[in-house]
């Protein structure tokens, strides 16, 4: 009996250890079932919360693009009324070009007449010594100083518009100098009747008078590149005008006359390189009378050259093929340059700016590549491009030295440019030195020299350098 009452007490105890992890499993499952509850709201609530963040960045993203699309409007109408601004400014440039341009000639003509009639001169001042002394005010305002020398001449350098001293003690007499004296100090009422008697007597007088001259003309200054002239001499035989124009003489016998170049004072260019420069005068006299023009030629009637330091410069860049000058780039729009970079090479060029327009133009030289200098700006050049597009240039304020000025880096365009036109013609190219040709190869090595230079000495004509 003993052992079945063992038994069942084992098999309840093990029934109440099965119910009790039955309870366990079951207090688990409720609670895994109030957790999957909470669970499913909170997936509620974060499906909720995510469609509220959805169309809170709908509805941000439609404000963006509208801000975007008002930004886009309002930069559109920005670049539109800066194009307006632009357009304006090169209407009002033009407006202004024209009345300068109306107002010049307006001062050329009222000069033009004065030269044709009478030019009105103030009375000498003498001085101690006999000599006589005369300020000439020009257009600019300025008195240009003229003074006598020992032998009673005066010196002049005045311009074409100026007024030019006559010689003291001259031959020639002004008409009705006599009466003027006679009736120095009368009063009014006789200047009518002194004005007629000098009229006639300048009438019967007229042949008499010796024809305006202009004697010992010379040229101040060294003839190279960069630097100025100034043509000076005396005035004689009662010349009152002096008529100047610079004249570029080459060497088949053409003539160019400079355009603009009317001033004693002459600034040489590349341009004047390899060509015979004169200055000619033209004397005129109160009557507009004109006298036999005198000619005197520059550096000796030579031809003209670079300088030493010039030259080497334009040599050492030949024969290493490549050169890089900082500039500015004008804009085109009233005076606003652009800092930019030409670099040069043998075959070609590039001009780039340091700002967001970048690379301007980058191109082969050829035939059409050409540069140009224009008159009476000192640092400017143009460059002419092989589309025909002109870009105006001009050297930094800081660039100092020959090695970095305007004429420099136009010789040394120049000299590339025939170097690349004479290697697809099959020749060599040449540049001056000095007064003598020197010549580069065109594959600008010293072995290509001097192969150059052998089969040129199989022919008759052999150009040495």
């Amino acid at each position: 009996m003993a052992e079945p009452e063992a038994s069942t007490s084992n098999n309840n105890s093990e029934n109440q250890e099965f119910v009790a992890k039955i309870r366990e499993n079951e207090r688990e499952i409720m609670q895994l079932r109030k957790r999957l509850a909470d669970y499913s709201i909170k997936e509620a609530q974060i499906r909720h919360e995510n469609d509220d963040l959805q169309k809170r960045i709908a509805d941000i993203r439609a404000v963006f693009d509208q801000r975007q699309q008002n930004l886009e409007d309002a930069e559109s109408k920005a670049s539109s009324y800066r194009q307006q601004i632009i357009e304006e400014n090169i209407h009002l440039e033009y407006a202004l070009q024209v009345l300068f341009k109306h107002l010049q000639e307006q001062v050329i003509y009222k000069e033009n007449q004065e030269r044709m009639g009478l030019v009105p001169q103030s009375v000498p001042d003498r001085d101690i010594s006999g000599g006589h002394r005369r300020d000439l005010v020009g257009r600019n305002g300025a008195a240009n100083k003229v003074g006598a020398d020992e032998s009673g001449r005066q010196i002049t350098s005045g311009n074409s518009f100026y007024g030019v001293p006559t010689k003291t003690g001259s031959t020639s007499r002004e008409p009705g100098s006599n009466n003027a004296e006679a009736n120095a100090h009368s009063g009014d009422a006789n200047r009518n009747e002194r004005e007629n008697s000098s009229n006639r007597s300048s009438d019967a007088d007229a042949d008499d008078d010796p024809l305006p001259a202009f004697e010992d003309l010379q040229i101040i200054g060294e003839a190279f590149p960069g630097r100025e002239l100034l043509a000076c001499g005396y005035s004689i035989n009662g010349t009152s005008i002096c008529n100047f124009e610079w004249i570029r003489h080459f060497k088949d016998g053409a003539v160019n006359i400079i355009d603009g170049a009317m001033r004693p004072d002459y600034r040489v260019t590349a341009d004047d390189v390899d060509t015979y420069l004169a200055v000619q005068v033209l004397p005129l006299d109160e009557r507009n009378r004109k006298g036999e023009p005198v000619t005197v030629y520059a550096n000796d009637k030579k031809k003209i050259t670079c300088d030493a330091e010039m030259q080497s410069h334009i040599e050492k860049t030949l024969y290493s093929g490549r050169a890089s000058y900082e500039v500015s780039l004008s804009t085109g729009y009233l005076d606003i340059w652009e800092p930019a970079t030409l670099a040069i090479k043998r075959h070609g060029y590039s001009i780039k700016c340091r700002g967001a327009r970048g690379v301007v133009v980058s191109e082969k030289f050829s035939p059409s590549v050409s540069v140009a200098i224009p008159y009476g700006r000192v640092s400017e050049f143009i460059m002419i491009c092989a589309s025909g597009d002109q870009l105006l240039l001009r050297t930094e304020n800081n660039s100092t030295g020959a090695s970095s000025s305007r004429d420099t880096i136009v010789l040394v365009l120049r000299n590339f440019i025939l170097t690349a036109g004479g290697k697809r013609a099959g020749k060599k190219a040449y540049f001056l030195s000095r007064g003598k040709i020197s010549c580069f190869a065109v594959a600008g090595s010293l072995w290509c020299q001097l192969n150059t230079l052998t089969k040129m000495s199989n022919r008759s004509s052999v150009i040495l350098c």
